[in-house]
């Protein structure tokens, strides 16, 4: 997929990320289990992870780092993936 060779960046508009929040709520949904908490990604993951939330009405969100990228440019050069929680 062209998203993650740096080729593109999925860009979306707030009702577009609410649409979006709205599928992912109800295919979760769709599931038998309900979650117990929502995991975010620090950089890029809290607004969806705050609004799936609340959608799911849950108050645990986990929050973990992944740091890989050598510099913060655009198409920083990449390198092995390092995982660390931040949160509770």
């Amino acid at each position: 997929m062209d998203l993650w060779l740096g080729k593109r960046l999925l860009q979306l508009s707030w009702e577009e990320f609410g649409n979006s929040v709205d599928i992912l709520y109800e295919r979760i949904c769709q599931d038998a289990v309900k979650p117990d908490a929502v995991v975010a990604l620090a950089r890029g993951g809290l607004p969806l992870a705050t609004a799936l939330a609340h959608r799911l009405e849950l108050h645990d969100i986990r929050v973990i780092s992944v740091t890989r990228n050598a510099g913060d440019e655009r198409y920083a050069e990449r390198g092995a993936p390092k995982i660390a929680w931040v949160g509770p």
